[in-house]
């Protein structure tokens, strides 16, 4: 379970079923009741924009915090998702690569 401090701009996190980067938020501790947080959230699939508010603490059934881009602030500078889509891209071109040199030897058979 993760808690509304946790979050922050450039964090993904699992959320309806889809994934979303967090691009801007609002962190509210009204005088009466429980605190909670304003996002806003663009889908990393389709690019919709959609507004929602985290009451404190927010619960999913997995851990909604995928990844933060990199945007801590122990000065490291991660990939985050970009870097995992680009090793992904690098492997299935390595896959197709081998299935090609494949088929051409058992042509050549």
């Amino acid at each position: 379970m993760a808690s509304t401090s946790d979050i922050r701009n450039g964090l993904c996190i699992k959320y309806n079923h889809d994934i979303y980067k967090i691009i801007e938020f609002l962190h509210v501790k009204p005088g009466k009741g429980p605190a909670f947080v304003r996002t806003k959230l663009k889908s990393v699939t389709n690019g919709r924009v959609v507004d929602n508010t985290f009451s404190t603490p927010f619960e999913d059934t997995d851990d909604p915090i995928l990844d933060d881009g990199g945007n801590d602030d122990s000065g490291s500078s991660g990939g985050g998702m970009g870097l995992q889509f680009l090793f992904g891209l690098l492997f299935l071109s390595l896959i197709v690569f081998i299935i090609r040199i494949y088929a051409r030897n058992e042509q050549e058979e």
